[in-house]
């Protein structure tokens, strides 16, 4: 099925690429130019080898018209208004070039036959040296959509005022009817109040918040309903979440089968969560995520809270693999691989653009030459010096302060005293020991035995190692002194006790993993031929892609700010792109909203706003949205408020089938999309209807492992016995937090969570894939995890509604799907538990008496249980079994796993 996905995302990118340029199919385009229709052909396909380099292949020169004209080794590549004449179009149909795998598609070379055709012609007259040319970014390249400025457009008026709630609603307007379309009816209550709970904390709403919400008959209380959930600290966990995938978070390194452990990520993590909450202007979160520690003046003494605050921020360029600190592995290439991902990261999920396909070469379809991806690299790499590198604990600050300082110095003071006195009292007992046991030796030894015991071992003659070899006895040590003297040792241990104890009195050092500059080392970054490192061409500076400049005028940082003591790259980077006058990020973050509330972005591809990417349903929509966002203070919670209360949003996701003939892909909006729950919201509905969720916030990850069977599990690691096999550790009910605090490991992702498609941090991830497959309605039948907490949920119901079946049904629906049960589903299931009680009975009955003839058919005792790694096992009555059954039923019902 992968396969058949990657395959089919191939040709719908090459429609969508085919498609910007009208009339590429057409034979007998009128309009045909180089720069609109055959530079991008040559430039994905040829340049390579024929326009990048020192020195072309062949010594034919593609980049231009007339270089193309004037031919090569083999002579002219194309004879104007003569296709048949032309070697260029002959190479290419007999497939002979280019030399790879995928050759020009037959529309391609039929489009480059009737430019052929028609002369060849160019959109403008080319520059007459080279160099103006190169690198070379077209008007027609300039003219993309995505790299045009952000204006406001004026609001659409619409024929449908009374759905119009919003300028939201005013823009799909104005698209529906042009198809004759309009918006479904509005969602019911309960339909909302999920939709609204899930989409902005993951988490359901509990009976009681449903039954206030739904006895509520004020025309606000829908609005009343979303102001109070941005309000919750269950808010930034949710939104947190949607960021660190972006981010790449992960609490470990990768890069190497080690994959250690980074106990110290989780503090970037807690920051995402709190800066959501807090509302914090999205321009500044971007600022500090990049230059915190330039914001802060870094290198500072000392560091108040809101100093940390922006140095853990720039964690977020500290989330990509690094394996720099592993052996056996390439450290020149891992350093340098450190660098890419970075880039990566950067700029998928603050421009929406796959810069990084510039490592090697010029981007084969969007402007962007190899000279500005090392533009880019040069904004970070005094951070990051590959010739000068830090691994990730040297990176680590600690957070101790100069009066955390003193007192620890005072402590080890205390406790050096402490040693010095133990390790004179030590001295004279093992002295004491030596010669009491000399006694026990012929005296003309004494003296050579005392001499070569006092001799330090590597000091000592054969001599002398031949006679304490001989007489063992002698070699007496602080691990042996109890053997002479045990009243001596028990003093010992007991200053051992007491010198401990007093450096528990120091003040505990925690540590934070920013990215930092050394102050006055900023090196010189070097284009990499091919993006090897051990390539290095020219020197490049710092600074921005060129395509967002005006046309000879690059937007370059300054090598140094002289008001820092760092290189100031990175700030001035950062202040650039939350700049009013950027194209890109604004856009890519509406966009990235929009798609978490209505499953799919206004642009279908969230990190490819380029030529390969989808264009946008709603152009004038997303600008719009982008400039209200940076209006309103980049305010996310302000954005979600305006989308939330929108008749778009706000609508049914029942299909209308004529309207389903017309936008079968509801491109229009014309109904709002059921979305299934994301991988972390649903283990956090399974553990909220079990009772057992823990909503303890922030702090070191809840730890995973691997469980009998080698599942990835919440869970400390240990493991017992001769085979070392996993064991159940108590964890306090720390096993119940919400998924957002489970530890990201990159070797180890949660079964739950990876067979909903949670993303496995290889590099950061712009958009979940949604997967319906076996294995996730196998995880919902068969994981502990599933069964175990249909159990509490059962145990739940029998504590909260005593053995009445009736009213059972009531809670677990309740708390399940946040309505009451209807009629015809408390009969069925009354029906089905009744049945389950009678047959968990009659199988209870048979293997009792089954069990009283053999014994060897008895259950695994508990010490069995422990030795294989599995709980001890627990024995339901069979009404809560029975209940147990329904309430895993309801935890995989689709009402459950998706919202409507």
């Amino acid at each position: 099925m992968n396969s058949v996905r990657r395959t089919f995302g191939l040709g719908q990118s090459l429609a969508v690429f085919l498609s910007l340029a009208p009339g590429w199919l057409a034979s007998a385009e009128p309009n045909l130019t180089f720069e609109k229709h055959i530079r991008p052909i040559l430039k994905a396909n040829c340049l390579d080898c024929h326009g990048e380099g020192e020195k072309p292949k062949g010594g034919l020169d593609l980049r231009l018209r007339r270089l193309i004209v004037q031919g090569g080794e083999s002579g002219p590549a194309i004879k104007p208004g003569a296709p048949a004449d032309s070697l260029l179009l002959e190479k290419i149909r007999s497939g002979e070039m280019p030399k790879r795998e995928k050759k020009l598609s037959a529309s391609e070379i039929t489009l480059i036959e009737s430019w052929i055709r028609s002369g060849a012609p160019t959109a403008r007259e080319e520059p007459k040296e080279l160099a103006d040319a190169v690198p070379g970014i077209t008007a027609e390249e300039r003219a993309f959509w995505s790299f045009q400025p952000i204006r406001k457009p004026a609001v659409p008026k619409s024929r449908s005022h009374d759905r119009i709630r919003t300028s939201i609603d005013a823009f799909l307007s104005a698209a529906l009817e042009n198809k004759e379309l309009s918006f479904s009816p509005d969602a019911g209550k309960v339909t909302l109040l999920r939709r609204a709970h899930y989409d902005l904390i993951g988490l359901p709403p509990q009976p009681e918040e449903a039954a206030r919400f739904l006895a509520d008959p004020s025309p606000n209380a829908y609005e009343r309903l979303i102001d109070d959930l941005l309000a919750s600290p269950h808010y930034g966990e949710r939104w947190g979440r949607h960021w660190l995938d972006v981010a790449g978070y992960a609490d470990s390194d990768g890069y190497t089968d080690d994959d250690t452990v980074r106990d110290y990520a989780y503090k970037y993590r807690d920051y995402v969560i709190r800066s959501f909450n807090s509302d914090k202007p999205f321009d500044q979160f971007i600022r500090e995520q990049l230059a915190g520690d330039e914001m802060i003046g870094w290198p500072r003494k000392e560091l108040t809270p809101e100093d940390q605050e922006k140095l853990i921020a720039t964690g977020f360029l500290r989330m990509g693999a690094d394996g720099t600190a592993a052996g056996g592995i390439d450290r020149d290439l891992a350093r340098n691989q450190v660098i890419a991902e970075t880039i990566k990261i950067v700029s998928s999920s603050l421009m929406g653009l796959s810069v990084g396909c510039a490592q090697c070469h010029d981007h084969r379809y969007d402007p962007i030459p190899q000279t500005d991806y090392y533009r880019l690299r040069a904004i970070i790499e005094p951070a990051y010096d590959w010739k000068n590198w830090r691994t990730p604990a040297q990176r680590l600050i600690s957070l101790y302060t100069d009066a955390d300082r003193a007192k620890a110095a005072e402590v080890e003071a205390e406790a050096g005293k402490a040693t010095a006195e133990k390790e004179e009292k030590q001295k004279n007992y093992l002295a004491a020991a030596l010669e009491k046991e000399l006694e026990k030796h012929p005296e003309t030894l004494r003296d050579l035995l005392r001499s070569a015991y006092q001799t330090p071992s590597d000091k000592r003659t054969a001599e002398q190692k031949k006679l304490l070899d001989e007489r063992p006895s002698v070699n007496i040590t602080p691990g042996v002194l109890y053997q002479y003297n045990p009243k001596a040792a028990d003093d010992l241990k007991a200053m051992d006790a007491k010198i401990a104890q007093i450096r528990t009195r120091k003040p505990p050092e925690d540590f934070i993993q920013p990215l930092t500059e050394v102050p006055g080392s900023s090196p010189v970054t070097y284009l990499f031929h091919r993006g090897d490192h051990q390539q290095p061409k020219a020197a490049v500076g710092p600074g921005a892609l060129t395509v967002l400049a005006a046309p000879g005028k690059p937007v370059e940082f300054a090598d140094k700010d002289w008001k820092l003591a760092t290189s100031g790259r990175r700030l001035a980077f950062a202040r650039w792109l939350t700049s009013a006058g950027h194209p890109l990020v604004s856009r890519v973050i509406v966009n990235r909203v929009w798609m978490h509330h209505f499953g799919r972005g206004l642009v279908g591809t969230p990190s490819d706003f380029g030529v390969m990417g989808e264009q946008p349903t709603h152009p004038e929509l997303l600008d719009w949205l982008a400039t209200e966002f940076m209006a309103d203070g980049w305010s996310l919670k302000r954005l979600h408020k305006l989308i939330m209360l929108s008749t778009a949003y706000r609508q049914s996701s029942s299909i209308d089938l004529k309207k389903n003939e017309i936008d079968p892909d509801n491109r229009l909006y014309w109904r709002k999309p059921a979305q299934r729950l994301d991988a972390e919201v649903i283990r956090d509905s399974v553990l909220a209807a079990s009772g057992a969720l823990n909503k303890k916030m922030f702090g070191p990850p809840v730890p995973v492992r691997e469980d009998i069977v080698g599942q990835i599990v919440v869970g400390i690691d240990k493991k017992e016995g001769d085979n070392k096999m996993p064991v159940d550790v108590p964890m306090d009910g720390e096993e119940f937090r919400r998924s957002v605090y489970v530890q990201v490991r990159r070797s180890k992702p949660l079964a739950i969570l990876n067979a909903f498609d949670a993303p496995i941090m290889e590099t950061n991830c712009d958009r979940r894939r949604g997967s319906t497959v076996a294995t996730q309605a196998l995880m919902l039948m068969n994981s502990d995890f599933i069964l175990k907490e249909a159990e509490r949920f059962a145990e739940r119901l029998r504590k909260e509604c005593g053995k009445d079946a009736r009213r059972q049904i009531t809670r677990a629906w309740e708390l399940a799907f946040a309505r009451t049960a209807t009629e015809h589903e408390t009969e069925r299931s009354v029906e089905f538990l009744t049945s389950q009680v009678k047959h968990l009975t009659q199988k209870e009955a048979s293997e009792t008496q089954a069990s009283d003839g053999n014994n060897t058919k008895a259950q695994p005792a508990a010490s069995d249980n422990k030795k294989a790694g599995k709980a001890p096992t627990r024995k339901l009555d069979p009404e809560t079994q029975a209940l147990a059954n329904l309430c895993q039923a309801l935890l995989g019902a689709s009402e459950f796993l998706y919202v409507d």
